[in-house]
């Protein structure tokens, strides 16, 4: 085998970093890859990432947002072709087979392998016939995509029973978890000891993640165990978390944080609660912040939705609820508070060795590469 750096053309419609690190976190990490990222929109604001951004969609000195560049996208798909070809990769890894027409079309002009990872929402919308133009054209490139890939990863056990369902050859199918930087996400130095029980949620403030469930939980615990529920996102339900804060002081909404500050309030909570739910027929592939509250050594509570309990391992380093049931997720939560100390700090323990040894981004690495070199 060559032992020259593979050369990967990293390749997206649309992507802003952050939020979405997991697009590029492997390249980061993996030595022997060099990789540059290519897409139709890109916008990068965290200048910690390294891996090179190519956008096909240009911003005209910054004059057009993130949002408006996005009615560009059409226009500059065979360009995003010749960029990816110009580049001269050893392969092509998109993500989401949404708007993977012109790496698909880099992909057999150069004969170069390509494997795409799906994410979610680009297998949901494929369990319905197409209803609008929009979904026609996500259909004609999931297509595509089931044709000419190599290799499909879908990011859960879950998302691979999905794939299967739409239509997807089950052949070309490997479940690939994603993983989460555990040299980042960190125990605290030292043991935070709160005065109240404090429980965090990390998210977009939306019905699919399970903002009014988690909140009618919280309230109706609240009586039996005083404790304290700090949120932090934003999204379409920001207003309502907002006026649940003014009814119910033990309610604290933070807003928006950076990377760092999720992982300052994962390592001060006692527990994550991650309250996903089935909403619009999508539930959650997997659920990456599960795995953050976890490699910090913080116990988390999930509803059993999608792909999320693949996400840990049931009483051990959490629980899994009912979902969009507030009170089987009450029952959860007081279940992990009414353990001693100790057990919480034991399974606390246990969730970071999970992750290091089972979901670690470091793991991850090392299976994405073996595809990689599947493919050399």
């Amino acid at each position: 085998m060559d032992n020259k750096n593979l050369r990967v053309a990293l390749t997206i419609g649309a992507c802003d970093l952050p939020p979405t690190y997991f697009v590029v976190q492997h390249a980061e990490k993996i030595p022997s890859v060099d990789a540059e990222l290519f897409g139709l929109i890109l916008k990068k604001t965290d200048l910690s990432i390294k891996t090179p951004f190519h956008s096909a969609a240009p911003s005209l000195g910054g004059r057009l947002t993130f949002h408006q560049r996005e009615f560009l996208q059409p226009l500059v798909l065979n360009r995003l072709t010749r960029m990816i070809q110009k580049f001269d990769p050893d392969l092509i890894h998109h993500h989401f087979a949404t708007w993977a027409l012109p790496s698909v079309k880099a992909s057999r002009k150069s004969g170069i392998p390509l494997i795409v990872t799906l994410h979610g929402g680009d297998v949901f919308n494929q369990l319905h016939s197409p209803r609008n133009f929009k979904e026609r054209w996500h259909q004609k490139n999931y297509r595509a995509v089931n044709q000419y890939a190599e290799l499909i990863l879908p990011v859960s056990k879950f998302l691979a029973d999905k794939a299967i369902q739409s239509g997807l050859n089950p052949d070309k199918l490997h479940v690939h978890y994603l993983g989460v930087d555990t040299d980042y996400f960190v125990p605290p130095k030292r043991q935070i000891e709160n005065e109240l029980p404090t429980i965090v949620q990390i998210g977009a403030l939306s019905i699919a993640k399970g903002i009014p469930t988690l909140l009618q939980a919280s309230n109706r615990l609240y009586s039996r165990l005083p404790h304290k529920l700090i949120v932090i996102g934003d999204g379409p339900l920001r207003q309502e978390v907002i006026t649940a804060q003014q009814h119910s002081p033990h309610i604290i909404y933070r807003g928006y944080t950076d990377r760092n500050g999720v992982k300052k309030a994962l390592q001060a909570a006692d527990l994550l609660v991650f309250a996903t739910q089935r909403y619009q027929g999508r539930e959650e592939a997997a659920g990456l912040v599960t795995l953050e509250a976890q490699a910090c050594g913080t116990p988390v509570v999930v509803n059993r939705s999608g792909g999320a309990p693949e996400m840990l391992d049931e009483g051990t380093t959490g629980f899994t609820a009912e979902r969009e049931n507030p009170d089987s997720l009450a029952q959860q939560i007081e279940r992990f508070f009414s353990l001693d100390k100790n057990s919480q700090l034991e399974m606390g323990r246990n969730a970071r060795n999970f992750v290091v040894e089972k979901r670690s981004l470091s793991k991850s690495c090392d299976q994405l590469l073996e595809f990689y070199n599947s493919l050399r």
